[in-house]
């Protein structure tokens, strides 16, 4: 049913773009304007990307994946070609290399659909007599026609809405779209109910994508908590659908929930939720913000003042409107979330959530939470305390992890060691990780089993009675510090303040930079959110803390030596362990940057493919400069054509890009006397040898035996043979 819609909706939309499309035509770039949306900002980065690529490559308006779409209003495109003298069949008509300039009245400007950034990078690269681009004619709407109406006349309407958003999204290819830019359009266009233009979205998906997405709309729950931040545009740049997997694999689902509230409630509340604030927020508003603290960090308050005050964000808003958001960005005391943050905290939160797992065994439909939950033992508990008690035990065993992720990681899944080698777990950790368990309530099989080892306790963590410092001198931690997993200089000795006492200690003076013990207890707040009530009652234990120090002073000081011993072999750990996380990111980033150069590959190959469709085209058959260049391979023995071109002698530009089309593909061009050539001069040598044949050598083959060449030689005399009888 909603395929044979979307074939409807796909005719409907084919039948009305014959009728407004009025040819192709070349226009001035003066003349072209955009209508921008509060939210469609111009992004310079990608205006300066495009310029780098028009210096390195040449731009190249004409070639059909890179024209730009203009709507026009019938009137004034009958004045164009009245004032340019060309007839409307010129446009529908002209050759590739031969478009037809469109001039307009004085004070007459043309809309563009799409293509902001490639006009912009074209209008302050390019010299003022090559300030023009290729650009498809539709109508705006059309003149009015002699009918029984009202009046007797009729307006046949223009462009429908969903007709410009088809062609803007067939169009645009400006940049290659972002995982969340796809995930945005293709739930857009699902609550429109517009099928057609879901599927096409849904077709744009590569790889573990589109298997991921489908997984995560198995998660009702999830799936609704990412929509809610559909409000915010400016969030979804860092959406990572590749890294979904790791997500929903967790288990850990109320947690995730946890911070997809976090990020809605500041971007909500920043705006008082006002959803056409929200929706004014852009990728550059985001990136300036996330990962500051402007309620605790001077430096972080004037770096965002500055950047407000010079224009560079929130360029959507008034003047009013941004003394107010600057306003309450300053009563913020964590750092600001966004996805981007989200996808880097999983990394620890991964490892965290690994720790966990030694102490339960989970069913397909249990998550971490739940099956504490279930596991929760009312021995030695207070019955009218359950929930509190619950809460209260698993934010202890989280803290636990939280420092001893590196000790204790979780069991690797697979028998094969070899596929990747890890850290086994410390047997003594791991037992005073079950007697923790068992301390606050919690019991399981995998407890009591660890609780039966014979390993040696080692000595556990003493908390700290000083305060952790939450601020510094200086800037504090750097921006990529302050998410994902902590940096090993300084989390030897936060993690001795991982304690729910100083995670919930309500302190909140500021200074100029953050401390690293800062943003681990942001991260802590973003994944287990908020609790009064343990505020209260966990201050209440502090205080029995400190009367008690006293006693254990004496005792700490015997652990010191084999606590420095403990230390140094943590870090060595750590340092094993984060090394095996950066390998881990680098292998996706590498596989992540060979995808987009296949794809950036095919891109190439369908405009060369559409380039020598549109030249067959338009060169006359009988012409006698044409030149037949044969592309041929060795297949069992036998020559075979791979590919032949006709091109004119005078511009074999052609066979230099299909020759340079092979070389990319690790392909070697050759003649028929097994002599390399280059795709500059690859043309000139087969025509002047009279073969008119380029071989074609995989790279990995070009060791060449004497039957390779035998064979070669005799390929070259039958081309001779068929070119004289051709003649």
């Amino acid at each position: 049913m909603r395929t044979s819609r979307a074939r409807l909706e796909d005719a409907k939309f084919e039948t009305e773009r014959r009728r407004q499309h009025r040819g192709t035509a070349r226009i001035s770039l003066d003349i072209l304007k955009f209508q921008l949306e509060a939210h469609e900002q111009l992004n310079r980065e990608n205006v300066e990307r495009l310029k780098g690529i028009y210096r390195r490559e040449g731009y190249r308006p004409q070639f059909i994946n890179n024209r730009i779409l203009v709507e026009i209003d019938e009137t004034c495109f009958e004045a164009a070609l009245t004032l340019s003298g060309v007839a409307a069949t010129e446009l529908l008509t002209s050759q590739r290399e031969a478009y037809p300039e469109l001039r307009l009245p004085a004070g007459t400007e043309i809309t563009c659909l799409h293509g902001k950034h490639r006009i912009q990078a074209a209008r302050e690269f390019l010299s003022p007599r090559d300030k023009w681009w290729i650009a498809d004619v539709y109508l705006a709407n059309e003149l009015p026609e002699l009918h029984g109406g009202f009046n007797g006349l009729m307006y046949r309407p223009g462009l429908s809405t969903d007709m410009k958003r088809c062609l803007v999204e067939e169009y645009a290819n400006e940049s290659i779209p972002t995982d969340g830019m796809i995930y945005y359009k293709i739930r857009q266009y699902h609550f429109q109910r517009n099928f057609s233009f879901e599927s096409r979205w849904w077709a744009r998906l590569r790889g573990c994508r589109s298997r991921n997405l489908k997984a995560l709309f198995k998660h009702p729950d999830l799936t609704a908590a990412f929509d809610v931040l559909l409000d915010v545009p400016g969030l979804w740049g860092g959406m990572l659908l590749t890294t979904l997997h790791k997500v929903l694999g967790l288990k850990s689902d109320d947690e995730i929930l946890n911070y997809l509230e976090h990020i809605r409630r500041f971007w909500h509340d920043l705006v008082d939720g006002d959803p056409s604030a929200m929706q004014r927020f852009d990728h550059r508003d985001v990136k300036a913000l996330e990962l500051r603290a402007p309620g605790i960090s001077t430096y972080d308050t004037e770096e965002i003042r500055a950047q407000i005050c010079a224009g560079r964000i929130m360029g959507a808003f008034s003047e009013e409107e941004r003394r107010y958001i600057f306003q309450r960005l300053s009563g913020f005391k964590y750092l600001i979330p966004s996805l981007y943050t989200l996808f880097r905290d999983i990394t620890y939160w991964e490892a965290c959530v690994g720790s966990v797992r030694h102490l339960m065994t989970m069913s397909r439909r249990d998550t971490i939470s739940s099956v504490f939950e279930s596991r929760f033992s009312a021995t030695n508990q207070h019955n009218d305390r359950v929930v509190i008690q619950i809460d209260l035990g698993f934010r202890q065993i989280i803290a636990f992890a939280m420092r001893h992720f590196v000790e204790i990681p979780r069991e690797p899944i697979s028998d094969d060691v070899t596929v990747r080698p890890r850290v086994k777990a410390n047997r003594a950790t791991l037992r005073q990780f079950a007697e923790l368990a068992i301390r606050v309530g919690f019991e399981s099989p995998e407890v009591r089993r660890l609780l039966d080892t014979e390993e040696l306790l080692g000595s556990s963590i003493a908390p700290e009675l000083s305060r952790p410092l939450l601020v510094t001198s200086g800037p504090g931690e750097k921006l990529h510090r302050r998410c994902g997993l902590p940096n090993l200089d300084t989390f030897q000795d936060d993690k001795n303040f991982l304690f729910l006492h100083h995670l919930h200690n309500q302190q909140d003076k500021g200074g100029e930079g953050i401390t690293g013990f800062f943003v681990l207890r942001c991260l802590y707040f973003a994944f287990m959110g908020p609790s009064d009530l343990l505020d209260g009652l966990l201050s209440q234990a502090w205080d029995h803390l400190v009367a008690s120090h006293a006693r254990e002073e004496q005792a700490r000081e015997e652990q010191a030596r084999r606590e420095h011993e403990r230390r140094e072999d943590e870090r060595r750990e750590y340092e094993r362990y984060e090394h095996e996380q950066r390998e881990q990111h680098e292998q996706e980033r590498r596989e992540q940057r060979e995808q987009a150069r296949q794809e950036q590959e095919q891109r190439l190959e369908k405009a060369e493919e559409q380039a020598s469709r549109e030249q067959k085209h338009i060169v006359p058959k009988e012409s006698p400069e044409l030149v037949s260049i044969h592309f041929k391979a060795r297949e069992n023995s036998i020559w075979r054509d791979v590919q032949s071109i006709s091109v004119n002698r005078s511009d074999p530009s052609h066979v230099v890009r299909v020759a340079k089309k092979y070389i990319r593909k690790g392909v070697r061009i050759l003649d028929t006397n097994m002599h390399l050539l280059t795709p500059d001069n690859c043309f000139e040598a087969v025509t002047t040898d009279g073969t008119n044949t380029i071989v074609l050598v995989p790279q990995r083959e070009l060791d060449i035996d004497e039957q390779a060449l035998d064979s070669a030689r005799v390929l070259a005399i039958v081309e001779e043979s068929s070119k004289r009888l051709r003649k």
